[in-house]
């Protein structure tokens, strides 16, 4: 359930960008959220999969500053779109610490 809510905000905050005019700043934050997607899309096989987790450490803290770079590009396009990528920034956050502690702990 928490998930759900979780895409859904990021789906309207992607969604809220999208519909805004077009202008450089707009392009950066469409930027942004393009690469922190990708390095999100990228963690899990990582960690999971390729038990990896030095690696998957590197790429969560990467997404961590992707995510807090599209948090503040957004925020020079739409406040409620970046506000609605708080809960999302949190979680990754909180996921760093997990991947750090899994990796000191081996």
């Amino acid at each position: 359930m928490a998930w759900s809510i979780l895409y859904v905000l990021i789906a309207v905050a992607l969604w809220r960008l999208w519909e805004q005019p077009s202008s450089p700043a707009r392009g950066h934050a469409l930027g942004f959220f393009l690469v922190q997607l990708a390095l999100n899309a990228a963690w899990s096989p990582v960690f999971f999969a390729l038990h990896a987790i030095e690696a998957a450490l590197v790429v969560i803290v990467a997404l961590v500053i992707a995510l807090a770079g599209t948090v503040v590009t957004s925020a020079r396009v739409d406040r409620l779109a970046a506000l609605l990528l708080l809960p999302y920034l949190a979680w990754a956050a909180y996921a760093a610490t997990v991947n750090a502690g899994v990796l000191a702990m081996n």
